[in-house]
């Protein structure tokens, strides 16, 4: 059986996010190193708050133009990118100026790893871009010679699937 009690010459190493991470009861510490030990995600208790989701964010890089912001939605931590950009239906002139739009709302759980909030905010990110190239990528029609964008997500599938069902019975 291995013995995880934290010897005299190893240092614990501080958590992360203290004032949101607390080891429950009996904890064990791992060795990293000869000299340091770690407490493992699994055995730790989680209590985020604003501030505490914040300062992950705040440690996060990524492109300027995608701002990631913390709020509180009906007592809910909320996560959301921002994307500054000009309006992709517009030619890009200076009468289209750069403006702020934003992404989706994602709930974080307080009682989540941060492991797992760092992860929820790359995949926010993912989408938001995403979903900006889906809006750029456009397909000629040549015989109309207009583009279409046939991955946007502002489709109104909807009325494309009555309108197709409707074709199909007068057909």
């Amino acid at each position: 059986m291995t013995d995880y009690t934290l010897k005299p010459q190893q240092q614990l190493l501080p958590l992360a996010y203290a004032d949101a991470e607390m080891p429950i009861s009996g904890a064990p510490s791992i060795p990293i190193n000869p000299s340091q030990q770690c407490i493992p995600q699994h055995y730790l208790q989680y209590q985020h708050t604003h501030k505490s989701v914040s300062d992950i964010v705040n440690d996060i890089e990524f492109d300027i133009r995608y701002p990631i912001f913390v709020s509180i939605d009906e007592s809910s931590l909320v996560l959301q990118v921002g994307i500054l950009g000009q309006d992709n239906y517009k030619a890009n002139t200076p009468q289209n100026p750069l403006h702020i739009v934003y992404g989706r709302k994602w709930r974080v759980e307080k009682n989540l790893p941060s492991a797992e909030i760092i992860q929820t905010v790359y995949l926010a990110l993912q989408k938001a871009k995403e979903h900006e190239i889906r809006e750029v990528f456009t397909l000629l029609d040549t015989h109309s010679q207009k583009h279409s964008t046939p991955f946007s997500g502002h489709h109104d599938t909807p009325l494309l699937a009555s309108t197709i069902a409707a074709s199909t019975i007068t057909a």
